[in-house]
């Protein structure tokens, strides 16, 4: 089974690649993220069981964790919980959807690994399958 992290989860794109999560068995999501959309967020976690979900705004990153207390779900909140998930062990591919130069460091720090990288148009010098850094490269 791939493990997914998905930062930009409840945008277009993030939705979409959910979507395909969906119509594929053998696609585990281990973390997501999102600015403030906790009410998406919240949804996200409870199909999704993620072992991580960072939320941009602090503030409702704190309401999100009150709201999903019953679950398993880690909540972080700003670019240092971006960062964790970006750097966590366990997964193969991490999607950064985020909107502008807020996705450049998460997917730079998450690049350092072994996963394969999807990057978006919003920041294209960080877009490709795999970084050289980290594909030997090849």
């Amino acid at each position: 089974m791939k493990r997914i992290a998905i930062l930009g989860s409840t945008g277009s794109i993030g939705t979409q690649t959910l979507d395909v999560v969906r119509a594929n068995g053998d696609i585990e999501v281990v973390g997501i993220a999102a600015g403030r959309n906790i009410d998406a967020l919240e949804s996200q976690i409870r199909e999704f069981s993620p072992k991580i979900c960072g939320v941009w705004d602090e503030e409702k990153a704190k309401e999100l964790a009150v709201r999903v207390a019953d679950t398993d779900t880690k909540i972080v909140s700003g670019m240092e919980g971006l960062l964790e998930i970006a750097v966590m062990e366990g997964y193969e591919i991490l999607v950064t959807a985020v909107v502008g130069m807020i996705g450049i460091r998460p997917t730079m720090a998450g690049a350092q690994g072994d996963a394969c990288h999807c990057g978006t148009s919003h920041h294209p010098a960080c877009e490709g399958e795999k970084s050289p850094s980290s594909s030997g490269g090849q």
